[in-house]
């Protein structure tokens, strides 16, 4: 082997260990974010919340998250990655440990915001390191890769929590994510490099870059409308996964400890189903079909598993899976198109803003079920869930309607 080959080598397994460092932040926010469908019983049993409350509580998360989503986006375009993401996962175990030492509704609800705040860098990280390190062409294949992984991962760590809360206190579970957050941000730190790919062409201020970039992005009419159906797939997959799932289980009969390993489904559904619809789009040479075909397959699903009870566990995990499937599948192609609207110096701040309109949707459909309970406006849980097939449906019918030619063209920007 040349010393020419042997460098080549070591700069490829430079760039598959910090993607697979960052595929592993996205797992580790993913965990803190996801085991509070698990943990959310014992939670309310401690302080007494509604099923509104629960709700509430699972969306705090969100709204951190997207008031920090596009900045984050925009700093790791801006500065060095290795302190911005190592900073980033300090500031979800920061939370991790409030949530867990809470007294009382407003220091847990604090936990949940701070640990959002931190998680929001999570995915624009991940789109970042992915453009630089693999180029647009491999972006949305890669990113569906990560999927994979990271739901894979969630699905195991939800089901060991839902048996590990028969044993431990949800708040020594909790403490045990904080200290796995510590030793990622020690790996972050010293497997990213600390210099910023932008930092000659950052000639202005990061505020007014922002400005810029932002106005760029939102001038894109493609780009709204990829967020806006994405957006409502990924509200059935999140809300069902974190929140409403477990719940639904547990009100059709099934006891808590099966409930959460029952919800942990989702997670194994949406694993295939990332890498899947990556597939599918390669082989339509199509944005839009495939967006079509998970919008309205995550609607089936979902009325299935509304309607369905505790007849049969098989019949149960089945159908969470397959909402995992396309309703996790459905959010992989927003991040592979936006990407290809943009320069590479935009990568962060363009997942960053996907990533915001996905999260500002869910968090918004993610209340609605419990609202809708506690307002006495809905018979049972299983009814109120019904929003999230219904606005599959009209998001696909708005395709339909107002798109005549394919949504997403293959017009790929490199660079």
């Amino acid at each position: 082997m040349t010393s020419a080959d042997s460098t080549l080598k070591m700069q490829t397994m430079s760039l598959w260990v910090g993607w697979l460092a960052m595929a592993f932040f996205v797992i580790f926010k993913t965990t803190t974010q996801t085991n509070y469908a698990v943990l959310s019983t014992d939670i309310a049993s401690d302080f007494g919340m509604s099923l509104g409350d629960i709700g509430i509580l699972g969306s705090i998360y969100i709204v951190g998250f997207v008031l920090t989503t596009i900045p984050a986006g925009a700093l790791l375009d801006f500065y060095s990655p290795r302190y911005v993401i190592t900073l980033s996962i300090i500031t979800v175990v920061l939370g991790a440990v409030v949530f867990s030492f809470a007294g009382s509704w407003e220091l847990v609800c604090l936990g949940q915001f701070i640990m959002g705040v931190g998680g929001a860098f999570g995915y624009p990280a991940l789109g970042y390191y992915t453009r630089h390190a693999f180029g647009v062409s491999r972006f949305t294949m890669m990113m569906g890769m990560a999927g994979f992984i990271s739901a894979v991962f969630a699905a195991l760590t939800q089901s060991a929590v839902a048996n590990l809360t028969n044993f431990y206190d949800w708040r020594e579970i909790t403490l045990v994510l904080a200290a796995t957050g510590g030793a990622l941000a020690l790996l972050m730190y010293f497997v990213l490099d600390d210099t910023s790919p932008n930092a000659e062409a950052n000639t202005d201020s990061f505020v007014s870059t922002l400005i810029s970039d932002m106005k760029q992005i939102i001038s894109m009419p493609r780009m709204w409308g990829c967020a806006i159906v994405g957006g409502i797939g990924f509200s059935s997959y999140l809300a069902i996964g974190v929140v409403w799932g477990v719940q639904l289980f547990i009100e059709q009969g099934y006891e808590p400890t099966l409930a959460g390993e029952l919800g942990s489904w989702i997670w194994i559904g949406g694993a295939f189903g990332a890498p899947a619809i990556a597939l599918l789009h390669t082989k339509l040479n199509s944005y839009l079909k495939p967006m079509l075909i998970y919008s309205i397959g995550a609607a089936i699903c979902l009325i299935g598993l509304c309607f369905s009870d505790n007849s049969s566990t098989l019949v149960s995990a089945s159908l969470m899976t397959a909402t995992g499937f396309f309703g996790g599948g459905a959010t992989i192609l927003g991040f592979g198109y936006a990407m290809q609207l943009c320069d590479l110096k935009l990568a962060g701040t363009v997942t960053a803003f996907i990533n915001f309109m996905l999260f500002i949707i869910s968090g918004t459909l993610m209340v609605v079920p419990g609202e809708l309970i506690d307002a006495g406006m809905g018979e049972s849980l299983s009814t109120t869930l019904l929003v999230f097939p219904s606005a599959l449906i009209l998001a696909a019918i708005s395709v339909l309607l107002f798109y005549k030619e394919d949504l997403f063209p293959n017009d790929a920007v490199e660079g």
